[in-house]
């Protein structure tokens, strides 16, 4: 009875496993067939917006600008939901590539500074080399830093300050922190940062674009490269992300 009741549970576990994945296949499959004509829409916005056609009146010109700022955060929600249902999807085997996370770092710094700069902000980037490599799937972590920073320069006003920084933890991990002196997170709210479309109202307030899937996204792929993430933030004063990763094996 015993071994019949483990051959019944096993199936059922399958049959969830089984869901799950057709799932996340269906969630990518109708990602992927939206993602096109939103980016043909936003194009020909363009297109109109930029006069190619005619020309418009103002009020014409608003209505097509926020047509388009619409279309834009529908395309960008269709992107973010592909990337994760993408990510739930990845097995262990993309998980094994050595990733040097200074390297990964100090591109990623590269990659926003220009933005960082048109806002008159105050950012540094603190990558030493020598530091081991972690075990993982480059392109996941580097979406992950990429949407910790843009999180970090959006909700920063022009003049202040942001940090990106790779070092040893106390617990002997590697330790990342992206640390800024914008707007901060209220304490209220900061049990529900990592759920799926959840915006502060402050943030809201100030970017109204969003789609309240970025940090979902940061945690799942922290999360299946054994890491921790945790935050600290006071409104007002600026926010602090601390992700850690244990380094790679060495040896056979």
């Amino acid at each position: 009875e015993l071994v019949a009741i483990a051959l019944e549970n096993a199936r059922a576990y399958r049959a969830v496993e089984e869901l799950g994945e057709e799932k996340e296949r269906f969630s990518v499959r109708v990602a992927h067939n939206l993602r096109a004509p939103l980016a043909a829409m936003v194009s020909m916005l363009d297109v109109l917006g930029e006069g190619y056609t005619g020309g418009m009146n103002p009020t014409q010109l608003q209505y097509l600008q926020r047509i388009r700022r619409r279309a834009t955060s529908l395309s960008e929600l269709v992107s973010e939901l592909m990337v994760l249902a993408t990510s739930h999807g990845i097995r262990g085997e993309r998980f094994n590539i050595p990733v040097d996370l200074s390297g990964l770092v100090a591109h990623v710094g590269r990659t926003f500074q220009d933005r960082a700069t048109e806002r008159d902000q105050n950012f540094s980037v603190d990558a030493p080399e020598g530091l081991p490599p972690v075990s993982g799937d480059p392109g996941m972590l580097e979406r992950m830093l990429e949407n910790l920073v843009s999180n970090a320069i959006k909700y920063t006003p022009k003049g202040g300050t942001v940090r990106l920084g790779l070092s040893y933890g106390p617990d002997g991990r590697l330790l990342i922190t992206i640390s800024d002196s914008g707007i901060g997170i209220p304490k209220a709210v900061q049990q529900k940062l990592f759920t799926e479309f959840f915006r502060a109202e402050n943030a809201k307030a100030m970017e109204t674009a969003g789609t309240g899937l970025g940090l979902v996204i940061v945690r799942d792929i922290v999360e299946k490269h054994g890491g921790t993430i945790r935050v600290e933030s006071e409104e007002g004063r600026g926010t602090t992300f601390f992700v850690t990763f244990s380094p790679a094996l060495s040896g056979p």
